[in-house]
């Protein structure tokens, strides 16, 4: 058995969403209290007779969707799942006289649209002259439906009159920063410019990294170099030992061989650079665009960009540039090798056929 007072509410989480149920059916409102610190905190209670006709629009008033954190919080994504949720108004008593504020009527929208609304009762308080008044409403399932943690942080609400002893008054509306609806939108748009922008990063650098020649063109080249080191090795076997140039036509194969090494290190260089370079701009592609959906999706909001196909090109990229890698460091190994041992070949034919 639940036992309550005339102003406890509670609040029951159902399928993700905030269904909001009054415990209790009394009518009961949060302490009004000075905004100002330097005010009064004791609640005045005002007799009809003390405060005169308020002119509309000379009081003016905010509202701001929050949380209870153990006081009145504006909501963010960070409280929502407290499921705490009160509204706040803030009056100030813009008139030359004093107002006994008796209650208010708040309108509750999201993306466009009403959703709920409330005109709570409040503990009558005198508002002096220029004063400021806080009062902190819980949100029951009277005032509002059972939404969404996202529409929650998308909704604001509004001040329409204002209960005074001298009949209602229509206030002037002060904007206010209703939750985090503006900057939860603001987070959308930045969360969505950033994944096109990653996505059209991507792209391009996967089409970068796909069209990369430079280990192809490094084996081209050893693979010339090779070449003419078997060159230069059948002339040395094609001349006679009595022109005395058998010996340097094998310092000449010895020669092509280092320079197919010197094209080893370019093409380890060239992996280095590969790897440092197209392929990590790819990589880091890629997990910025899973960091955008991630937001995307913290944030209750559908992508705007499409990136599935281009994270699957980025993908097939990388494993393309994974084996062009394997490919090359198995064929620079393979043709440096070849290239050293034609030398020690030359080298000793030059000494057993001419020494």
């Amino acid at each position: 058995m639940i036992t309550v007072d005339s102003a406890i509410k509670h609040l029951v989480t159902v399928g993700g969403g905030l269904l909001l149920a009054a415990v209790s059916a009394c009518s009961s409102s949060a302490l009004a209290k000075p905004a100002d610190p330097g005010a009064a905190a004791t609640l005045r209670v005002a007799a009809s007779s003390s405060s005169s006709a308020a002119p509309s629009g000379n009081i003016t008033a905010s509202c701001q969707i929050g949380e209870d954190d153990g006081g009145f919080s504006p909501v963010t994504a960070q409280n929502v799942t407290n499921e705490q949720p009160q509204y706040q108004v803030v009056l100030n008593n813009g008139t030359s006289s004093a107002v006994t504020v008796n209650g208010f009527t708040v309108t509750i929208t999201a993306f466009g649209s009403t959703i709920g609304s409330d005109n709570p009762a409040v503990n009558p308080a005198l508002m002096e002259p220029t004063e400021t008044w806080n009062f902190t409403e819980d949100i029951t399932s009277e005032a509002m439906p059972q939404v969404s943690d996202n529409t929650y942080l998308n909704s604001t609400c509004t001040v329409t009159t204002v209960d005074t002893d001298s009949g209602q008054v229509t206030p002037t509306v002060v904007p206010m920063q209703n939750g985090i609806a503006n900057t939860h939108n603001q987070d959308v748009q930045q969360a969505q410019q950033s994944l096109a922008s990653d996505v059209s990063g991507l792209t391009s650098d996967s089409a970068t990294l796909n069209t990369d020649t430079s280990l192809a063109q490094a084996v081209s080249a050893m693979k010339n170099d090779y070449q003419q080191e078997q060159t230069d090795w059948q002339t040395e076997q094609n001349t006679a030992c009595s022109t005395d140039e058998v010996g340097g036509d094998a310092d000449t194969v010895g020669g092509d061989a280092d320079t197919v090494g010197g094209d080893l290190d370019d093409l380890n260089g060239d992996v280095t650079d590969l790897q440092d370079g197209d392929i990590k701009s790819v990589q880091t592609d890629l997990s910025n665009v899973a960091s955008d959906l991630s937001t995307l999706q913290g944030l209750g909001a559908t992508p705007g960009t499409s990136s599935s196909a281009t994270v699957a090109v980025g993908n097939a990229a990388l494993a393309s540039a994974a084996n062009a890698i394997s490919w090359a460091n198995g064929q620079g190994q393979t043709i440096n090798s070849e290239a050293q041992a034609l030398a020690t070949t030359a080298q000793n034919y030059a000494s057993s056929q001419c020494g």
